[in-house]
């Protein structure tokens, strides 16, 4: 009785949230295929930071900033991710105007990789459908924070099951949940980031079946790229992609030394500052992206914004990369 009425509310659920579907059903861009998504997944990827006004308000138009500035410098990957997208400090409501906002700005000029939060079955299924209607490329799903190994193969399974988007997944993965997910087609991506022995171990095991990308710094993306890993987050690419894309092309012509000096002199010096100060390393990259007049540096609260004194020391940094 209990699971009967289980999957009567989940079927109800679907259900209403189908109806809710927006206009933009009839999107301009067609589905992209999964193998085809599992390709374009190379090179700097933009995470977006998602951006607030002085009165905390979401800044789509910001978001456009980012956007515009990206592809002029040749970023062709954006993504979505709970962490960076600040999901936490957002509504649902307000994830799924983000959505629409990046992949409306990306156009047909890039790849655009939604993302859910750590959320139940049922509102992955209702989100990444909601992605498939506005025209995003794929979705990368967090892994929920509790549930056994089958449950977790049931929720990505239904979630395939409801949408013709890759999924790229996203998560702390123990190998062998990873094994029997790989197994779902439309699993074709995966983003890294807990370890280099982590990133070492699923490059070696999966590097050809799903397309794994870095979710941190440019030196770890080069432990994951000696053994295949073609993509990676890029921080730089949000208010100087020009660092971001210099560094891809020294790799993909072989210039490791040229890699190499670009992390030593910019990618290094911007995450000991951002880690090394009085406050958390989003309020800094924030003020940063403020500097170069891409967006604000607000946050929602409780996280801190960059007061005037943080940005002193946030200009002075910023000087010193002589960008």
């Amino acid at each position: 009785m209990l699971a009967s009425a289980a999957a009567s509310a989940g079927l109800a659920f679907l259900h209403s949230t189908q109806a809710a579907l927006p206009a933009a059903a009839a999107a301009k861009r067609s589905p992209m295929l999964p193998r085809d998504l599992k390709k374009k997944i190379q090179g700097p990827i933009m995470s977006i930071p998602t951006p607030f006004t002085a009165e905390f308000a979401v800044d789509y138009q910001a978001v456009r900033n980012l956007v515009r500035q990206g592809l002029d410098h040749g970023i062709i990957v954006y993504e979505l991710t709970a962490g960076d997208s600040k999901y936490a400090a957002l509504s649902y409501e307000e994830i799924k105007e983000l959505t629409r906002v990046l992949v409306e700005a990306v156009g047909d000029k890039g790849t655009v990789i939604a993302a859910t939060g750590a959320w139940w079955t049922q509102r992955a299924v209702e989100y990444a459908r909601y992605a498939e209607s506005v025209g995003a490329d794929g979705v990368q799903v967090l892994l929920p924070g509790s549930g056994s190994e089958d449950t977790y193969v049931a929720h990505y399974r239904e979630i395939a099951d409801a949408t013709k988007l890759g999924i790229i997944l996203h998560g702390n993965f123990p190998l062998p949940l990873v094994e029997r997910l790989s197994q779902i087609e439309s699993v074709v991506g995966m983003k890294e980031d807990v370890s280099e022995k982590y990133y070492y171990d699923i490059q070696r095991k999966f590097g050809q079946r799903l397309a794994i990308f870095g979710g941190g710094q440019k030196w770890r993306f080069l432990v994951g790229h000696r053994y295949g890993s073609k993509g990676y987050l890029s921080t730089f690419s949000t208010f100087a992609p020009q660092i971001a894309v210099r560094f891809w092309k020294a790799l993909q012509r072989g210039d490791l030394s040229a890699a190499r000096d670009i992390v030593l002199k910019y990618d290094q010096p911007l995450f000991d500052f951002c880690l090394s100060g009085k406050r958390p390393f989003f309020t800094y990259w924030h003020g940063i992206m403020e500097c170069f007049g891409v967006t604000k540096r607000y946050l929602r609260p409780p996280a801190p914004s960059c007061d005037e004194e943080d940005m002193r020391e946030v200009k002075a940094f910023v000087k010193t990369l002589a960008l």
